[in-house]
């Protein structure tokens, strides 16, 4: 199915580069407990897909920050050309419904380091605008550091 969502301690100094990511999560990246999203729970979440000839597949998720861009992890783009890939918002099926959007360009941090992880993002644009509805919206970003510690939610494709 679609998006799992758990709680995550932001470790803000961690996400900005400044504490190496095997410290600030104890070398286990993945999320214990998760659960299915219920429709329309997570309205900024995308798919980021594959595609060759008529097989499309997803590889990773995003989040809407406007009507053109999307963030996501380095990881995810890194050696890409955008021809290779589009963009699925508006569902929380992998394999049905959503709008498609091609993509424009792809753009990783300069200093990603597959090896570290470290400065693992990046943005992705999109062909046109996003079109926004009840079921595909931007997601809030906070304009002020979020203290450590803060429970936040986090969702994907996982």
């Amino acid at each position: 199915m679609f998006l799992h969502f758990g709680i995550l301690l932001l470790l803000s100094q961690g996400i900005f580069g400044e504490v190496d990511v095997s410290e600030a999560i104890d070398g286990d990246s993945r999320i214990i407990g998760g659960q299915d999203a219920t429709p329309g729970m997570a309205k900024y979440q995308v798919s980021i897909r594959g595609h060759r000839d008529n097989y499309e597949w997803n590889t990773c998720g995003g989040s809407i920050i406007n009507r053109q861009y999307v963030l996501t992890a380095a990881h995810c783009i890194v050696r890409k050309q955008p021809y290779e890939m589009c963009i699925v918002v508006g569902s929380h099926q992998i394999k049905s419904g959503g709008q498609r959007y091609e993509i424009k360009k792809l753009v990783h941090h300069e200093n990603f380091s597959k090896s570290t992880v470290k400065n693992d993002i990046g943005v992705v644009q999109v062909e046109g605008n996003i079109q926004f509805n009840n079921k595909v919206q931007p997601i809030f970003l906070y304009k002020q550091a979020v203290p450590i510690g803060r429970i936040c939610l986090l969702t994907g494709w996982g």
